[in-house]
């Protein structure tokens, strides 16, 4: 299977795409059953040439919010029931310091960015059931991120990369959601120091220092586009205007630099120099969500026709015609199906972040845009 579609790829031949819904049910479908497959409530990391995989805490703490969503937008309370499976999965999971285990394979050790993404499930929940298990947990991991972040902001150790990462700005956002759910000021305040230090790491250009993965030499689109929807959501959550600019400069650098396909490049040096001829279907779904904010935010129809573009392509790689595979309905990591970044995959994270651009691209179709910032 991979071999085939390593060759569509490589020939050029996309996917007929169809209407946008049919694709956010595809999409939505195959997480439920990336769920299903784990056995335990949680998501698979993903399905490999290998297989599928293991469950992911990381990734399906940012899947709950997802869920939640599609079960307000669809009517379908099934995947309400699936998001309050997740959460409970995710208290099983968690470590007695309150931290979530990072990675999906053994040992697990807690990381920084696998808590932050956690938080942000469990606050999502905690809204909607009203279940304080869930708020207790989250705050119970916020402050174990408390204790481990550095005086400037960051969170240098405890945490795959190994040293500070722009990236953890989506860390940050989790802890601004918290504080506001749970009303305790030192949450939102790490949240605003951890921001103001990503930003002190911004080029004039809208360029974001130190996100790149560890061991990788240039970011990928991935990795980016968590950089500026944390930056820009914390400061939307925190009313700092200083912050929703910075991220507004980096999506418009990326905005000047989408590609004839409506696509992104894969991945990007400083002066954002392209550094890969592949696409990261997972960044290009990222940046995607957050044009279609900026939309929202703004008014500026840039942004809403530059998400429909890349939308457009996304669905274009999405398989929506074989029957009883597990690739129907899956997001790959690369296309083509060989790039460099998570080759020969179909993570559940791109699925998610797909859903995520389709239901923001179909609501914010159906209704006035009503601008609520000046920048």
């Amino acid at each position: 299977m991979a071999a085939r579609e390593c060759l569509r790829d490589l020939a050029g031949v996309r996917y007929p795409p169809r209407e946008v819904r049919a694709h956010l049910a595809s999409t939505m479908a195959w997480l439920a059953l990336a769920q299903d497959r784990s056995g335990d409530g949680g998501v698979s990391a993903g399905f490999s040439r290998l297989g599928w995989l293991p469950d992911y805490p990381e990734t399906t703490g940012y899947i709950i919010p997802t869920c939640l969503a599609y079960a307000s937008f669809s009517g379908d309370r099934t995947y309400l029931e699936r998001a309050r499976r997740m959460g409970d999965y995710e208290l099983g999971v968690q470590l007695p310091t309150g931290a979530i285990p990072g990675g999906f394979h053994q040992p697990r050790q807690p990381f920084v960015f696998d808590t932050g993404q956690v938080i942000a499930g469990w606050v999502a929940l905690s809204r909607v059931t009203a279940d304080d298990r869930y708020l207790s947990a989250a705050q119970a991991a916020g402050d174990w991120l408390l204790a481990v972040q550095a005086s400037y902001g960051s969170w240098p150790h405890s945490d795959h990369a190994g040293s500070p990462r722009t990236y953890h700005a989506m860390v940050a956002w989790a802890l601004a959601s918290l504080g506001q759910a749970c009303g305790a000021s030192r949450f939102t305040d790490a949240a605003r120091r951890h921001i103001t230090w990503v930003v002190a790491n911004q080029h004039d250009d809208g360029w974001f220092t130190r996100a790149e993965l560890r061991g990788q030499p240039f970011p990928v689109t991935h990795t980016i586009a968590y950089t500026v929807a944390g930056v820009l959501e914390t400061g939307i959550l925190l009313g700092e205007d200083r912050f929703v600019a910075a991220a507004r400069r980096a999506a418009d650098a990326l905005l000047a630099r989408q590609l004839g396909d409506g696509s992104l490049y894969g991945a990007y040096a400083t002066n954002w120099q392209p550094k890969a001829h592949w696409r990261c279907l997972t960044g290009c779904a990222q940046v995607s969500v957050i044009w279609l904010r900026l939309y929202a935010l703004t008014g500026d129809a840039r942004y809403a026709a530059a998400a429909g573009r890349i939308n457009d392509f996304l669905r274009r790689t999405q398989d929506l015609e074989t029957r009883n595979s597990p690739k129907r309905g899956a997001v790959k990591g690369s296309w083509p199906f060989f790039g460099a970044y998570e080759r020969l995959n179909y993570p559940n994270w791109a699925a998610k972040f797909f859903a995520d651009a389709l239901m923001l691209e179909i609501e914010l179709a159906s209704q006035p845009v009503a601008p609520t910032i000046q920048l």
